[in-house]
Order: C-alpha cells, then sequence, then structure tokens
C-alpha cells in the first residue's frame, strides 16, 4: 500500500482492472487477502472496476475464504491447479495431495463459470492418459476460462533430462486445443482459452498495450503515453527482486515512474508487435498505423511477403494474426518483423 500511494501522489491511478497474484497470496487461510483487499476497497470505487481476479491455490480452497472474498467485490478466482494426479504434482514441487474432490465441488458451486483454471503440460512423466484425465477433471468444474503453461526448465535442472521431446511437446499441446474447442472454448490468444465473454479483463490491457500498474516485489509495470502530436510512447520498469532492495525503493519515497526513461522508438514498436500478434484477432493495422504515424506495409513489406507467403500469417479484415502455424513459431515469426526496424 505504501508504493500504491507514492503512484497515487506522483500520479493519476484509476483502474479498471484489479489482478492479486504472481505468488501465494491465498496462503495462510487467506490472512494476507484479508488484510489487503478491503484497504484497496476503500482506495478504489467498485463502480470502476470491471474485473477483481484473486489467484488462490487448490490446497487454500475453503468455504469461508470463497465467500469472504464474493463479499468483498471479488469477481474472478485464477486457481493453480496445474495437474489432478499427484505423481505430476510431485514433479512439479507442488503440495503433492491430489486436490480433493470436495474441495472441488465446493469451488464450482461458489463461483459458477467465473473461474481461470491453470493447466500445466510439458511436465516430467506426464503421459497422454494423464494429461486427458486431467482435462476431464478440470472440464467437471466448468471454468469460464483455462490458461495453459508450457513448464520450462533451466538446462542445468536435474528434470532435464526427463522432459518431453519437441514432437511430445507438439502433441500434448494439440490435445489440449482439441479438447477444450471441443468442449465450447475458443483459444483467443497463444496459451489462453475462454468461452464467449469470459476472456480476461486484466491480460486484455497488456496484450492491447495499455497501461498496467505492478506493485509489490518483483512486480513489473508497463506504462503508455498517447499523444495526437507524435508516436505512442512507453515505460517499463520491474520492481527489486528481493524484500531488502523493495524496502530502499519505499524508502526513497519516488515511484519508480520519475526515474524511468523512455523506452527507444524501436523497442516500443517491438512491445506493441510482441502484444497484439499474442491474441487470435492479431494486429489491427489501422491501430498500428495511428499509434507510430507511419505505414504498417512500408515499414514491414519485406517480412510481411516471406511470412505470407509461408501461411504463418494471415490478414483478415484489415489485421494481421499468426496462422496456427505462425503461433507455433511466434518467436521466429516476430524476429522477422524486427529486422524490418534494424534500420531506425
Amino acid at each position: 500500500m505504501q508504493e500504491l500511494a507514492l503512484a497515487q501522489r506522483d500520479f493519476a491511478v484509476v483502474p479498471k482492472t484489479i489482478y492479486i497474484g504472481g505468488g501465494t497470496p491465498s496462503i495462510n487461510k487467506g490472512s494476507v487477502l484479508k488484510t489487503l483487499i478491503p484497504k484497496l476497497n476503500k482506495t478504489f470505487s467498485q463502480e470502476t472496476l470491471t474485473e477483481f481476479t484473486v489467484e488462490i491455490n487448490p490446497e487454500d480452497i475453503s468455504k469461508d475464504l470463497l465467500f469472504w472474498l464474493q463479499a468483498h467485490g471479488v469477481t474472478r478466482l485464477s486457481v493453480g491447479v496445474q495437474n489432478t494426479f499427484t505423481s505430476m504434482l510431485f514433479n512439479l514441487g507442488r503440495p503433492f495431495e491430489r486436490p480433493l474432490r470436495d474441495r472441488f465441488d465446493l469451488l464450482k458451486r461458489a463461483w459458477p463459470g467465473r473461474l481461470n483454471l491453470d493447466l500445466m503440460f510439458a511436465i516430467p512423466g506426464l503421459t497422454t492418459a494423464i494429461l486427458k484425465q486431467t482435462l476431464q477433471d478440470i472440464l467437471t468444474l466448468d471454468p469460464g476460462h483455462l490458461s495453459t503453461y508450457e513448464l520450462t526448465l533451466p538446462r542445468t535442472h536435474r528434470s532435464t533430462r526427463f522432459g518431453p521431446s519437441e514432437d511430445t511437446l507438439l502433441h500434448q499441446f494439440e490435445i489440449i486445443e482439441s479438447t477444450l474447442k471441443a468442449a465450447g472454448y475458443t483459444r483467443y490468444e497463444v496459451s489462453n482459452f475462454a468461452r464467449l465473454d469470459h476472456e480476461s479483463k486484466h491480460n486484455m490491457k497488456y496484450w492491447q498495450f495499455e497501461s498496467i500498474l505492478g506493485l509489490g516485489v518483483s512486480a513489473h509495470s508497463s506504462i503508455t503515453y498517447t499523444d495526437s502530436q507524435g508516436p505512442i510512447q512507453c515505460k517499463q520498469w520491474t520492481n527489486p527482486k528481493t524484500f531488502t532492495g523493495y524496502q530502499s525503493l519505499l524508502k526513497e519515497a519516488q515511484h519508480p515512474l520519475a526515474n524511468t526513461p523512455l523506452e527507444s522508438d524501436t523497442h516500443t514498436k517491438q512491445l506493441f508487435l510482441i502484444a497484439h500478434l499474442r491474441k487470435h484477432s492479431g494486429l489491427s493495422v489501422q491501430t498500428y498505423e495511428q499509434a507510430f504515424q507511419e505505414s504498417f506495409e512500408s515499414r514491414f513489406k519485406p517480412a510481411l511477403v516471406r511470412l505470407l507467403a509461408q501461411h504463418l500469417l494471415i490478414c483478415r479484415n484489415g489485421s494481421l494474426s499468426p496462422t496456427p502455424q505462425g503461433m507455433l513459431i511466434l518467436d521466429s515469426l516476430l524476429k522477422e518483423l524486427f529486422s524490418c526496424l534494424d534500420s531506425e
């Protein structure tokens, strides 16, 4: 709250969405949440919020906590299920008690349709049978939204040699995508699936390259500036990764925004492309041209010719988006586009 007070002192903060997560805020029976949320509710009007999400771990689910969150304005839960098999949770270093069925049932009754569930694949030892059963377990909760993550380990990690091959990894994601599509979910972003009107409003702000203020240790912020007289500009920073460093930041009594330089025009364009091309709806050419006051085709023509010919990009109704093949190699696709910015 001290960092938020500094931000409010130095610039206007009127959030449309709030997301409490990036860690384990539900530990200790939600004691952290029960301290933080009432303070946020006193600071911000519920009338201006379109979405209020809180992350919670399966082992922290309780009837009291769920109904307390509802009563205090939380509209959406993101639950880190990851997998429903003891062996897989053990391999992830998570509490390896298989999530209790009564907790799942309680979650479904208390938050019908307003759930995001996290699913992880590429776990060492993950079989097709376990993946399919986990998907069925998750779908019994009838979530409105699902986030999928590939487990990425450092090369030096002892479990790296047990990880899946590239072909296995792609096969696992194909199973996820086909199962969720058959269940009525749309892949609206590289890693995210949702039923109609259940897309994450908060995450869409990242992918629309809107301003996000992160608070706390290691929190990342991205503030964009639009001006009809010039191209869009951006500031980004990450808070200290240790509590000691974070305390030092607060003692300075000046918000990081004040000392953060603007990103270069080239880097801002790169960030813009990364954000928009993650979405199934892609990048509106008109939006780019309005943001940067230049012709998109003139800037990126060499890469566009190659990527369209290779069927990695598709143009629909004035927007460019990756094809299914392009989504699989999105990093390489973006590097092709970035090469057209090298001359700046």
